[in-house]
């Protein structure tokens, strides 16, 4: 089902400033992007080259990440393991 975009899960992380509002925000606007694929032409628009269409998800998230990526710092225990009772 995902068809290989799970980086734009982790394009959403990225672009949500790792936090639970900002990945569903971005979650939104990719999944709104890959929604046109099917609504623009079931409105009439069939001048629009249908696989520019299927492109835009992956073109927009190149995009978001050029621009977001580095503004936002990552969490500093990103890559440590999770040890109970330690700090």
């Amino acid at each position: 089902m995902t068809g290989g975009r799970g980086y734009i899960a982790i394009a959403a992380v990225i672009f949500g400033g790792w936090t639970m509002k900002g990945t569903v925000a971005g979650c939104l606007v990719f999944g709104l992007v890959g929604s046109f694929v099917l609504t623009i032409p079931s409105l009439g628009y069939e001048s629009i080259d249908t696989s520019f269409l299927a492109m835009a998800p992956n073109v927009v998230t190149i995009v978001a990440m050029a621009a977001f990526a580095t503004r936002v710092r990552q969490p500093s225990a990103l890559a440590r393991p999770f040890l109970r009772g330690l700090k």
